[in-house]
């Protein structure tokens, strides 16, 4: 059983009595393969949550920036919100 087929199994879970819990057993040939997905996710998702986690704080300063009058805003119709974001990310500040 490899760790994160184990957490998924508890974690689908009912009841709190242990005993009767099902857990998946991985294959010993397929262990190896397994883990490397989990690996594969878990780094992707730890990668999305950064990337949330930037775009919670673009939002916190545009918006107070913009609430504040510190920060003019002019949205393009040609060129994507995600563009702007990005670039504003590279200079270190906001749009």
């Amino acid at each position: 059983m490899i760790s994160a087929q184990a957490a998924l199994d508890i974690n689908a879970q009912r009841g709190v009595d242990t005993a009767g819990w099902h857990l998946h057993l991985t294959p010993a040939e397929q262990a190896d393969a397994a883990q490397r997905v989990a690996t594969t996710v878990a780094v992707r998702r730890r990668a999305l949550r950064d990337q949330l986690t930037a775009l919670d704080a673009y939002e916190t300063t545009v918006l107070t920036g913009i609430a504040e009058g510190v920060l003019r805003a002019e949205i393009s119709s040609t060129r994507p919100m995600h563009d702007m974001q990005e670039e504003a990310a590279s200079r270190g500040g906001a749009a």
